[in-house]
């Protein structure tokens, strides 16, 4: 029997239940330092309901304010973290970026500054890739500190790889260089890479079961990832021209309505 095509809005009520599943867990743990994983979990899914209402109904709104409650969640955790001295660190960790790569593709820069500031500024070994990391501090230091020297950062990030490929790192480097063509080559680069990849891990003979994760399809309609990179350019006054897969120009511009709360915590929030 063939299988009915996903359709963002048949996808969106999947994930809008188990965003109250989650909901459900973390209000009934109370503490979420408990909740770890269902906050990030939260996270995971606003995302993906975001792209699922850009996708569906060209709907800004929803796209922007879902990526702000990703990023409200994360800091939820993080402020809870601190106020019980640092929480776990692997929950800490610099490269659960993805929250970041939420705010600022929404431009939600001081909500992106509060994330860094919260969440470790090193390297927490024997809990995350140290390539990860150093990917995590290049986004962070270009957000915090522009006028920072990443020379050695970028060395460490080499010296890491071993001399294996890492789109992120081209990416990285066209920054320093500040061109905008090397800047545009390497997200170019960097999404055939991450298209790739979906593709392989959507293969059924020879998959990945996370491509069976409901948030999985709507990653690979909008990169959030490189939405991030373009509003950073742009804050950076890097004037990076042309189209990119999977960026809508409705995305792009980064123009939206006031913020409403799409879910769990349920706090105000004024957007930049």
């Amino acid at each position: 029997m063939p299988t009915a095509p996903v359709t963002p809005a048949a996808l969106e009520t999947e994930l809008l239940g188990y965003v109250d599943f989650f909901t459900e867990v973390v209000e009934t743990r109370g503490d979420p330092l408990e909740a770890a994983e269902e906050l990030g979990e939260l996270s995971r899914h606003y995302r993906a309901l975001g792209i699922c209402r850009l996708s569906a109904d060209a709907d800004a709104d929803g796209f922007f304010h879902y990526l702000i409650q990703s990023a409200l969640t994360r800091r939820f955790y993080l402020q809870a973290a601190q106020a019980a001295g640092g929480g776990d660190p692997r929950h800490r960790r610099a490269s659960l970026l993805e929250p970041v790569l939420d705010a600022l593709a929404a431009r939600q820069w001081s909500l992106a500054r509060e994330l860094f500031e919260l969440a470790s500024a090193e390297w927490t070994q024997g809990e995350e890739y140290e390539d990860d990391f150093c990917y995590a501090a290049f986004v962070r230091r270009s957000l915090l500190e522009p006028r920072d020297d990443l020379v050695t950062l970028l060395a460490r990030w080499e010296r890491v790889l071993e001399g294996a490929p890492d789109p992120r790192l081209e990416v990285a480097r066209s920054f320093v260089g500040r061109a905008p063509e090397a800047v545009a080559a390497a997200l170019r680069s960097l999404l055939v890479t991450e298209g790739e990849k979906a593709r392989a891990m959507a293969d059924p003979e020879a998959g990945s079961v996370l491509a069976e994760e409901l948030p999985f399809l709507p990653n690979r309609w909008v990169s959030v990832e490189a939405l991030a990179l373009l509003a950073l350019a742009e804050r950076r006054r890097i004037d990076v021209q042309g189209s990119f897969p999977a960026c809508p120009p409705l995305a792009r511009a980064g123009v939206f309505g006031a913020f409403q709360s799409r879910g769990f915590p349920h706090v105000s929030y004024t957007h930049e």
